[in-house]
């Protein structure tokens, strides 16, 4: 009769573990993306400026505006830049 309460704990202990690990695996591993766009406009017209700017902002922006004619009217400092962005 022991051997069958020590089984029947034990079991009950794996499969309470078990059952701990999932939950507590399955919560830490989820990554959310925030709904929140949080950005810059930049009327820069130095290509070298805009990124050192993107390198100050990055890591709290998703949303990178460039504003400046001098950019948008040049493609070959267009790419750059959003290339940059990109990257």
């Amino acid at each position: 009769m022991k051997k069958i309460h020590v089984a029947t704990v034990f079991a009950v202990l794996l499969a309470a573990s078990f059952l701990f690990i999932s939950v507590f695996l399955s919560t830490t591993a989820e990554t959310k993306t925030p709904d929140v766009f949080v950005g810059i406009d930049v009327a820069y017209s130095d290509v070298e400026e805009i990124k050192a700017l993107i390198d100050e902002v990055s890591s709290y922006t998703n949303t990178f505006v460039v504003g400046s004619t001098k950019i948008t009217y040049n493609v070959e400092k267009l790419n750059e830049v959003c290339d940059y962005v990109y990257s």
